[in-house]
């Protein structure tokens, strides 16, 4: 039962992408995610690299902004849904303009609590076999931290979460441009 929740969390997330990237294109075909960035994604030991960046804004509810960040390594083919590499979905709930600078806590426990974040994402994934590493943070702690440069062209996100029921430790850190769409 939990491996058929992780994957049908992983299908929504991977369809979640692709309905962005076909829905970016038919608006504005000038939309480019170019991997400009840098940075890394920890867990159980090992490293895995992260390159490029956007966001979209989902909206506000109850004067909080919603919006996630998505990081990707290079391999990954989102408009085609194939290729192989490292993407993590970061769903944020902030009272500041989305990607501000400000350092906002994990929360599991509620939606309904601002500010908040939680972490979801495929390491090592085969898009083409739906196969590598699922992870999904729900019942966890920690803290994530946004820092935009002062000509507001360059980000620098770090988090770290770790699961209260098994205590594994999910840490990133990227810094480069992020694109809005």
């Amino acid at each position: 039962m939990k491996k058929l929740a992780y994957l049908l969390i992983t299908i929504i997330f991977l369809a979640g992408i692709t309905v962005t990237f076909n829905a970016c294109n038919e608006e504005d075909d000038t939309v480019d995610i170019v991997s400009n960035g840098s940075g890394e994604i920890e867990y159980m030991g090992k490293k895995y690299a992260i390159n490029f960046g956007y966001y979209e804004v989902y909206g506000k509810f109850e004067d909080a902004y919603n919006y996630r960040v998505y990081l990707f390594s290079e391999g990954v083919d989102i408009e085609n849904e194939s290729g192989f590499g490292n993407a993590i979905a970061i769903y944020l709930a902030s009272y500041s303009p989305p990607l501000t600078s400000e350092t906002i806590p994990y929360e599991s426990d509620s939606f309904d609590t601002y500010p908040s974040f939680s972490v979801q994402g495929v390491l090592e994934y085969d898009l083409d076999t739906q196969n590598g590493i699922e992870l999904n943070f729900g019942d966890a702690n920690g803290d994530l931290t946004i820092t935009k440069s002062s000509d507001g062209k360059t980000y620098t996100i770090q988090f770290k979460c770790t699961s209260l029921g098994d205590e594994k430790t999910l840490t990133g850190k990227y810094t480069g441009k992020i694109t809005e769409l």
